[in-house]
């Protein structure tokens, strides 16, 4: 998984297909989508030192998107955000 600093506070990782952004908060980290289910521990291990994923914002329901995103909060406890017209 490439990783890239976007800014100071703004992170992109680049998957296959797609990619998702961490987002600095005051308390952790947001993640913008998340990529395909059964990236969870690539994701994590490449945001290690980041501090705590705390949200995890969905953008649209396309499967590159949210599919990492339940198993994700359920490792981290994050909690996941997506508008009725994400999906």
């Amino acid at each position: 998984m490439e990783i890239t600093d976007v800014t100071a506070d703004i992170r992109m990782l680049r998957f296959p297909v797609g990619q998702a952004y961490a987002v600095r908060l005051p308390d952790g980290y947001a993640l913008v989508d998340c990529g395909w289910a059964g990236h969870e521990r690539r994701i994590l291990d490449a945001l290690r030192g980041l501090g705590e994923l705390r949200e995890i914002l969905i953008t649209h329901g396309h499967t590159d998107h949210y599919g990492a995103a339940a198993g994700l909060a359920e490792a981290t406890g994050a909690r996941i955000l997506a508008g009725a017209a994400a999906f």
